[in-house]
């Protein structure tokens, strides 16, 4: 039996000291996320909608996915950025990236008005605020570093073929 020559290579052959600083990267991303979500809380006291809007979509399955979901989710975002010459990981990476932003749709109109007023409630307080502002702030600037890297990793690819 002769084997079939695989196209793709394996994730292990790929993974070069500039994708383990990626993955590093979106863990790191990930931890943050984490760690102001939970100050957020404020060991119940507080708001939830951080774990929920960081873990989208997974935080539409349950309580639990929504408090440790983000760190599978952005470290896979990440696995995907440094497979993006891949059609199959570019393809992946759009699919996931559109079903977290219409799971941010999904929780938007789920939440409840009550946890919306403890969500505002705790974002217009001096102390907790600080930390729901840099929360969220911290999330937009890591969606806007994503499409960067995308866009300079699918504009390198596009530059190879031309």
């Amino acid at each position: 039996m002769s084997s079939v020559p695989c196209r793709s290579k394996p994730l292990r052959a790929t993974l070069s000291l500039g994708s383990v600083s990626t993955v590093l990267a979106f863990f790191g991303y990930s931890l943050a996320l984490f760690v102001l979500a939970v100050v957020c809380a404020g060991a119940g006291d507080g708001t939830y909608v951080p774990f929920d809007v960081f873990s989208s979509p997974l935080a539409l399955v349950s309580s639990k996915a929504s408090l440790l979901g983000c760190f599978p989710l952005w470290v896979s975002v990440g696995l995907l950025l440094i497979r993006i010459p891949s059609r199959t990981a570019t393809i992946s990476f759009l699919v996931l990236m559109v079903v977290h932003y219409a799971g941010l749709m999904v929780i938007a109109v789920r939440t409840t008005p009550r946890e919306w007023s403890r969500f505002y409630e705790a974002a217009s307080n001096s102390g907790p605020g600080m930390f729901v502002l840099t929360a969220f702030l911290l999330y937009a600037i890591g969606q806007v570093l994503i499409w960067r890297a995308y866009t300079k990793r699918t504009h390198r690819a596009s530059e190879r073929v031309d």
